[in-house]
Parts: C-alpha cells; structure tokens; sequence
C-alpha cells in the first residue's frame, strides 16, 4: 500500500512509514550534495575518517530532507525549505527584535529570540497548526545534551504553533536504548525513526559529479518559512520580567520559576557590575585571562563586565568588554574560586555583542553577591578555551 493511500494520525507516524524502507539514491545524494558548502563537499572525499565521517552526517541529513520531498505528502503537509531551496533574499545575520523561525547565511533554519540565535531545525514540518521537527544524526558521536535540546526546541515551538509538538530522532543508527537518550521515551510525541545510511549512494558518485550537479531548484514542494504562520512571543520582554522576577527572588530568598514562557529564555542579562564591585571579585575570585591572573589594576583594560546568568542552571558568567576593540571576553567558573576564559564574543556576532554593549542597568552589589555565592558551587566546571582571548598585548 502507497503512503499516500494510506491514513496517519500524525506528522510523525507520515515520516516513520515513509523512511522506514527508504533508500536513498544516487539521485537523491546528488539533489542532497547540492546543500552543503565547498569544504563539506571536499571533506566527502577526504582520506581522513574522522573529517569524511563528519561530512557524511551534513549529506545524510540533506538526504533525508531531499527523499522526503520526493514522495507525495498527504493533504495539508508542508515541508519547510532550508539550504540551497531557502530563498537568498530571505537569509541573513541575526537582528535585535528578530522573534521565531529565520533563515541563516548557509540556508539553516534557526529558532531566534532578539535576534539571539537559540537552536537549528534539521528538518520542520507542519500541517495546519500542527508541526514537528526532526533531529538528524549518522552516528553516536555528539549526543551530549541532545535531550535538552529536543525539549526546549519543543516549547519553542509549542509558543510558536500549538502546545502539542511531535519531535523525531532520525538516524542510520538504532539510537533509542543510548542511555543519554532514555528521557526522550518519557515523552508520546517524541519518535525514533531508524533508516539506512548514505555511504552506498556515495560509493557510486564521484568528487566531480558533486562540483558539478545543478538541480533545478525552481521545482520544489518546499515552503519558505515566510509562507509558515505562527505567533511568536515577545523575547525581549520575557527576558525583562525574567530578570525582574529573578531579581526579586534573590531579595526575598526564594527559588525563581522559569515555568511557562519563560522557559524559553535560555540567557538572562542581569546587567553591568560596577568597577568597584568587580574589584571585590577580583579579590575573592581567581579570573584566568590565558595563564595570567587579573587583577584590579588590570580593570582599565576593561571598561565594561556585564553579568549574565545561563538557563535553565543559573550558570553564572561575566563578559568583560576590551578596551578600543569591538570584543567582549567571555568569562565562566571553571571551579568555586576560579573563573576561566570560554571564548570571545565579536562585533560579528552582531545581534548579541549589540546587546551587550547597549546594557546600562546596574546589578545591585548585593545581587552580584548572592548570585555569586548562590549559583557558583553547582555550576563549577570545566570547559575548554575557545580560540584565545583578543586583549591588547599591553595587557600581558
């Protein structure tokens, strides 16, 4: 029996019956390739295992959009584009005020709140007022946090469409008994589905049929994202009554709720530290700028520290501003008395490096101190630099 002759009860059930004999084709490698950048496309081929493995899981992924938008949907189904069938005018940077579902550079579908950018879809689709999205992966590799992931990407949606949010695990791997995957059974709506890879459609092409394969992308049954309606709440204004909330828990020593739409806001800027303030840290607090320790004399390298609290964990982190260069230092505790650098936070990260350079609230002494003191211990831990930090060479 055909899929299109045959009744689903959900957008979910359409896609398990669809993949579950699914093959994937040259053709269909080929229409997948077509998504995916110069270097990924070369790493296809590469020598490396490793690299080509990682490159294998960008062409899977763009596989199984492609095979899906070859078959025929039932009434009302609409897959939503992304890469190459993403329109150019409609992709871009991230913007202050940007509220839902975005286009990146690449064609990505991104999940945005004021333009800050929260989670990519690998695959979305909706029916009426009904959605669900696909997480795609070839392997066991990078499942850390995947199941947090998957349920803040459902309440996302779920603001945005309706409550009830079908997600799927989509795989060439049986994922659903990986022990860092066991929640996801937990929950009705989310799905395992389990197909076969891409590396057979890949044995049977060669490195220049993929340079060279041109598509006509102008027939397609994807929908742009500009075609999807939803509502989006107004992130902005939840992180304001988040951090007011917040606020008001620290004064009165309770516990803060992020229940609701709150949940959705997974960084809370509480705002800057006054000089002196940030002085009495640097005494209590051990901040590694590379291998050298700051101290309160080294502030004039660093007119502005915002605070900032990470959600759902409370984790508590300082961006220092460098002086005369577009960059903030992301700083995090890497211990109770150790605050480590985490990477650097530039002018083309434009929508939230605006953010920060337009915070003028000040975090009150006595806040500062009791996130400090209240958050650190359980949120300690260790993370690996990213690039090194951008300071002037004075500094050192």
């Amino acid at each position: 029996m055909s899929a299109c002759n045959t009744s689903f009860d959900s957008i979910a059930q359409w896609v398990s019956y669809t993949l579950n004999s699914a093959k994937i084709s040259t053709e269909i490698a080929l229409r997948a390739s077509s998504h995916l950048s110069y270097n990924i496309k070369k790493d296809l081929f590469s020598t490396d295992d490793l690299t080509r493995n990682g490159a294998i899981g960008y062409l899977y992924e763009a596989a199984i959009y492609e095979f899906l938008l070859n078959q025929t949907l039932p009434p009302g189904y609409r897959i939503v584009a992304k890469g190459a069938d993403a329109p150019v005018w409609a992709r871009g940077g991230s913007k202050p005020g940007q509220d839902g579902l975005f286009y990146d550079s690449n064609g990505a579908i991104l999940a945005r709140g004021n333009g800050q950018d929260l989670g990519e879809f690998d695959l979305l689709i909706t029916n009426d007022r009904r959605v669900a999205f696909a997480e795609i992966r070839s392997s066991y590799r990078n499942l850390k946090g995947l199941v947090d992931e998957i349920e803040y990407k459902k309440r996302f949606l779920g603001a945005l469409f309706s409550p009830q949010v079908q997600s799927m695990l989509i795989s060439c791997v049986d994922l659903k008994d990986y022990p860092k995957l066991i929640r996801l059974k937990d929950d009705k709506d989310n799905f395992f589905v389990v197909t076969k890879g891409v590396e057979q459609a890949l044995s049977t092409i060669t490195e220049q049929d993929v340079f060279t394969y041109m598509p006509n992308r102008a027939i397609t049954k994807a929908v742009w994202l500009s075609k999807i309606y939803y509502h989006a709440p107004k992130y902005a204004w939840l992180h304001d009554a988040l951090r007011h909330n917040i606020t008001e828990c620290l004064e009165n020593n309770r516990e803060p709720s992020l229940e609701g739409n709150f949940s959705l806001v997974k960084r809370v800027i509480m705002g800057y530290i006054e000089r002196e303030v940030l002085e009495n840290l640097l005494n209590q607090y051990s901040f590694l700028i590379g291998k050298k320790r700051m101290t309160g004399s080294e502030l004039c390298y660093f007119p502005k520290a915002i605070l900032s609290l990470n959600l759902p964990t409370f984790r508590p982190i300082v961006y220092l501003k460098v002086l005369d260069k577009p960059v903030f230092l992301k700083m995090g505790p890497s211990s109770e008395s150790i605050f480590g650098f985490e990477g650097n936070i530039r002018k083309c990260q434009w929508a939230f490096f605006n953010w920060l350079e337009s915070i003028d609230n000040r975090v009150e002494p006595i806040t500062v101190d009791k996130i400090f003191k209240k958050y650190i211990a359980a949120n300690a831990k260790k993370h690996k630099n990213f690039g090194i930090p951008d300071v002037p060479t004075s500094f050192y």
